[in-house]
């Protein structure tokens, strides 16, 4: 689980890298940009996980095997189900209120890094549904005591991603486009595998057949969870949602520095 933790946040390092080449509007508005997605979605995906960890420990806890397996199978649905609806939710949230994400993150409407900030974002959140989806299937993987699969599926993704950031950065120069649809591609293949071995290893299991209700009791879980974890939450991504603004304030060379130590920060964050 270390080891996966350690790895997960290589990829935006490796697209730092192939970044750094960028002029410093086009890296501050990247650094911006992530911290503003990273920081809301560290406060709505917190709750996702904690419900998604129940479900599963509920589930576990059934006796009878064919009954266990039938409630496992159900709950691993569920939990499927509720990420993608989270997910898509994100999506759409973004995409409607990116400018003003961006704004609250310090990016004036005259700022250099605006657009080059907003085509980012707007592309990068496309993978929202997948990135839900991923963090709920690692969930998964760990009721189920397995910590290998979501180890080497994050090093697969690492791998894609750094591919991908050759072809789409280096090669056909799309800069911060490039980048945004390179992670895209990376989480999507990566996440493949995950789904695939996981349905060998739960009997029956369809993870996309659930009627509204799971939904729906997924929702009230969420609100639960998320009125207990909302502090927690807001408290670990106020110190990044500070710098970031304002390195923002500062303008195009303290924003693209911030970019560059806030990637190493992150990872560091994510060993703790």
């Amino acid at each position: 689980s270390f080891i996966h933790q350690a790895s997960m946040p290589l990829g935006d390092i490796v697209d730092g890298v192939f970044l750094s080449e960028l002029d410093a509007s086009s890296l501050g508005a990247i650094g911006v940009a992530k911290s503003a997605q990273k920081s809301c979605t560290k406060l709505l995906n917190s709750p996702l996980s904690k419900v998604s960890i129940s479900m599963i420990a509920s589930a576990m806890g059934t006796e009878g095997q064919n009954d266990g397996d039938d409630k496992l199978s159900k709950a691993t649905a569920s939990a499927f189900n509720f990420a993608l609806f989270i997910g898509f939710a994100q999506l759409f949230l973004f995409l409607a209120g990116s400018r003003q994400l961006l704004g609250l993150a310090g990016i004036d409407e005259g700022s250099s890094m605006l657009l080059p900030a907003l085509g980012f974002l707007r592309l990068d959140v496309l993978a929202m549904p997948v990135t839900t989806l991923w963090l709920v299937g690692t969930n998964i993987y760990r009721g189920l005591g397995d910590a290998t699969t979501p180890l080497f599926c994050a090093l697969l993704l690492n791998l894609i991603n750094l591919f991908s950031d050759f072809i789409f950065i280096r090669q056909l120069k799309m800069g911060l486009r490039g980048s945004a649809i390179a992670s895209t591609v990376s989480r999507t293949l990566a996440l493949l595998p995950m789904l695939l071995i996981l349905k060998k290893k739960i009997p029956n299991l369809n993870p996309f057949a659930q009627p509204w209700s799971v939904i729906s009791e997924g929702l009230s879980e969420y609100a639960k969870a998320g009125s207990v974890l909302i502090g927690r939450s807001i408290a670990r991504i106020t110190a990044f949602s500070y710098c970031s603004r304002q390195s923002a304030t500062l303008g195009p060379i303290a924003a693209s520095s911030y970019s560059i130590l806030y990637q190493l920060g992150f990872w560091a964050a994510m060993l703790c």
